[in-house]
């Protein structure tokens, strides 16, 4: 009896350790897979297009590389109860379909990056003021 309460208990650990996973990061194409990022300002509708290769990977990497998952999800085309937020699409070469894109917003003087239906990522308050700076 022992026995099996004792592989009851380990069957059960394990679960619980699978069950937590490891944190979602935030799922942006290559760097050299993009051919262009256009970073619109909404509502007013400012944007500007960025196209030269070294500025396309800055933007990626700081993206990647400065967001947290907050563990919280994204159930709409774009965020909800956010008046001013940042669309930022990335073209891919040989892209058919839409473009990939991430919404990047401040709220309760937190700045978070956005992906549609995926999730929401804390970002760095540099990188958030960095990227909308590109729009003056």
């Amino acid at each position: 009896m022992k026995k099996y309460m004792g592989i009851a208990l380990a069957f059960i650990f394990v679960f619980a350790l699978t069950a937590c996973g490891a944190k979602k990061e935030i799922s942006l194409p290559e760097a050299k897979d993009i051919t262009e990022i256009e970073i619109t300002e909404n509502p007013s509708g400012n944007a500007v297009k960025i196209t030269e290769q070294d500025e396309i990977a800055k933007i990626v990497k700081d993206i990647k590389e400065n967001t947290k998952d907050t563990g919280g999800k994204s159930y709409n085309d774009q965020p909800t109860n956010i008046k001013n937020f940042l669309t930022v699409s990335f073209y891919y070469n040989n892209s058919e379909g839409n473009p990939e894109i991430v919404y990047l917003y401040e709220n309760r003087n937190k700045t978070y990056a956005e992906q549609p239906y995926s999730g929401i990522w804390k970002i760095k308050k540099e990188v958030f003021k960095e990227i909308s700076g590109k729009l003056k």
